[in-house]
């Protein structure tokens, strides 16, 4: 067990990344003059195998994305009474912060951290860099509905997790970089109309993917985006309004030989044109039904 003095300040980048043993972290109280821990740095407690709880003390005030990522076992986060700037709002078993604009007073709530049973807050706007990184928040064959007020998801943010998701959130204007990465559990996912980018690695490895529908407003799609997809038959790219620009050859990489990818109905020629959709010549084929081979 860890009991973390309140004569410490911060708790630094990996102090106790990966410590199998440690089955509880406990955080002395401020002192009277609100001495306590200030700042949890990126993974000062991730991959804890065994920890399953945690109380946040009242005078933390900076929290690092990703400080309890790959706590597998973990399944209670509290913010303690008190704290100004983080809460565990409703018993929604995860960190939230609270971000004040400064010149209009609004403000914004960003999920820090969560974990297994994280409920997630109607209010939220957006979800932290590594928030939920090898994180089943549900139980097997359970969907997560992310709320519709958020408007970000950060890189890395379910990668390497068993999460499966009913819907994405209509506001997303990207997918972050790994933000799905190794999601073995995903099978079908609808990229939201808002969207213009898919970053490097969004959907790397999610082995049970079987069909993405890609979204009118799409523009660019990044290396490595859907490598590893070996279970994807179908990308619906029909209702593009203009061709994705692919920034390498291997964005759908290993994918299956009988994998369609569906374009817009009279365009086939001219994603034949594009040196990097012609790579996948095999898979192109208009909505229509007409492809190359035909």
């Amino acid at each position: 067990n860890i009991t973390i003095s309140n004569k410490i300040d911060t708790v630094s980048s990996g102090a106790f990344f990966g410590m199998d043993s440690v089955e509880s972290v406990t955080f002395e109280e401020p002192n009277e003059n609100g001495d306590g821990v200030k700042t949890l740095e990126r993974d000062s407690f991730s991959n804890l195998a065994k920890l399953a709880s945690i109380v946040i003390p009242s005078s933390t005030t900076k929290i690092n994305g990703g400080v309890l990522s790959g706590c597998s076992k973990l399944e209670s986060i509290i913010v303690a009474e008190g704290n100004e700037k983080y809460d565990s709002r409703n018993g929604c078993n995860a960190i939230i912060r609270t971000d004040t604009n400064s010149e209009t007073g609004n403000k914004t709530f960003v999920l820090v951290q969560g974990c297994k049973g994280t409920t997630f807050p109607s209010d939220i706007t957006s979800i932290s860099d590594y928030a939920f990184y090898n994180v089943t928040v549900k139980a097997s064959g359970e969907l997560i509905s992310l709320p519709e007020s958020i408007t970000s998801i950060g890189q890395d943010a379910f990668a390497s997790s068993n999460n499966d998701f009913q819907t994405l959130p209509s506001g997303l204007t990207k997918i972050s970089g790994r933000c799905f990465e190794k999601c073995t559990k995903i099978t079908s996912i609808t990229i939201p109309d808002n969207v213009t980018l898919i970053e490097y690695n969004a959907f790397n490895s999610c082995s049970g993917l079987i069909e993405i529908k890609m979204p009118a407003s799409l523009k660019q799609i990044n290396i490595n985006a859907f490598n590893g997809c070996n279970k994807l038959k179908k990308v619906d790219m029909s209702s593009v309004s203009a061709i994705p620009l692919l920034n390498a050859a291997n964005i759908f990489q290993d994918i299956p030989s009988d994998c369609k990818m569906i374009v817009p109905t009279g365009s086939l020629a001219n994603w034949l044109k594009n040196t990097n959709w012609a790579v996948y010549e095999k898979h192109l084929t208009e909505a229509d039904g007409n492809s190359q081979n035909n």
